[in-house]
């Protein structure tokens, strides 16, 4: 590791490696950011743009997947119980 020497003079070239202004904190200030926003927090949700009918499609399709997941794990205790008594229990 490279140590500096006492002629070269540390140089701040003004870059934020991590955000300081939490809430909560003493130094907390609201004034504006000390960098931009991502791209990808000022998009638009593509929820907002869904209408009734999307929605409840979403909706169950989610039910339907968790269900789905849900199933997996029941056929697995299902089998794991049938190996039991058929024979390990034997």
């Amino acid at each position: 590791m490279k140590t500096r020497s006492k002629k070269e003079a540390f140089e701040d070239d003004g870059r934020t490696v991590a955000n300081m202004n939490v809430e909560g904190m003493p130094w907390y200030s609201e004034a504006k950011p000390l960098f931009d926003k991502p791209d990808y927090e000022e998009r638009s949700s593509a929820l907002d743009e869904m209408n009734h009918h999307e929605t409840l499609k979403l909706i169950v399709n989610a039910v339907l997947a968790a269900l789905a997941i849900g199933g997996v794990f029941l056929g697995a205790v299902y089998l794991f119980l049938l190996f039991c008594v058929q024979v390990w229990f034997k």
